[in-house]
């Protein structure tokens, strides 16, 4: 059986209607274990990881002049808020960054 990104939102979908699931934490963690490649998992297409890293590489750039104009200018101290959230924005696109690499050791690559 094949899934899809439709199947497996319309099953989330109906399980959280149906109250299946209990209380779900979303925001929590949970370390998933390389599994054994078969037919039940969708394996990662090489193509996109490639392309999701140099996404994530040039988002990453792009934030580090921003930042570098703020530090070295002063207007990290004019704009705080802007300033924080930058900061803040950086570290999750580089946490985020090896997330498709970790799926594609987990689900196999194709």
């Amino acid at each position: 059986m094949a899934f899809t990104r439709t199947s497996i939102t319309a099953a989330l979908t109906d399980a959280f209607e149906k109250e299946e699931l209990g209380n779900v934490n979303l925001n929590e963690r949970v370390e998933v274990k390389p599994a054994k490649v078969n037919e039940e998992l969708m394996p990662m297409d090489k193509s996109f990881v490639k392309e999701w890293e140099s996404s994530c590489n040039a988002l990453l750039n792009h934030m580090k002049n921003n930042y570098d104009d703020m530090t070295d200018t002063g207007d990290r101290k004019k704009l705080p808020k802007a300033y924080k959230w930058l900061v803040g924005a950086m570290k999750d696109i580089d946490e985020v960054k090896g997330h498709a690499t970790q799926m594609s050791e987990y689900f196999g690559e194709e």
